[in-house]
């Protein structure tokens, strides 16, 4: 976070921060899903490749990291984190009952952040 605050006061603009909505350092956007929901567009996105977790993998904080990290070790296709938010942006869409209230309810204060610093 120290960083963050850096960048702002560098570039004199609010910057924001997944790990602000996540409570968790390390993470990205992707984090702000429930794993499980993640996952499961992972593995939509690429139906050939079968995976799990490494003890290791499973420390690593951020889930896109973690599948990358799988990826490389069963030498599957390369993971491209488009692939997976082209389903969850599908499924956001035309089946919104898969995203959890609390999952809205976080982008929701984020873009409702990032849109009232607009008005400063």
């Amino acid at each position: 976070m120290r960083k963050g605050k850096e960048v702002q006061s560098k570039l004199l603009v609010e910057s924001f921060f997944v790990n602000t909505y996540a409570k968790d350092d390390g993470v990205e956007i992707e984090d702000l899903f429930p794993e499980e929901l993640y996952l499961r567009a992972v593995r939509e996105a690429y139906p050939t490749v079968t995976f799990t977790f490494t003890k290791e993998e499973s420390q690593i904080r951020s889930i896109t990291k973690r599948v990358e990290k799988a990826f490389n070790r069963i030498g599957a296709a390369q993971f491209e984190k488009w692939h997976p938010a082209r389903v969850l942006s599908d499924w956001i869409q035309n089946k919104p009952e898969l995203i959890a209230d609390d999952t809205s309810g976080t982008f929701e204060l984020v873009f409702k952040d990032i849109n009232n610093s607009w008005g400063k």
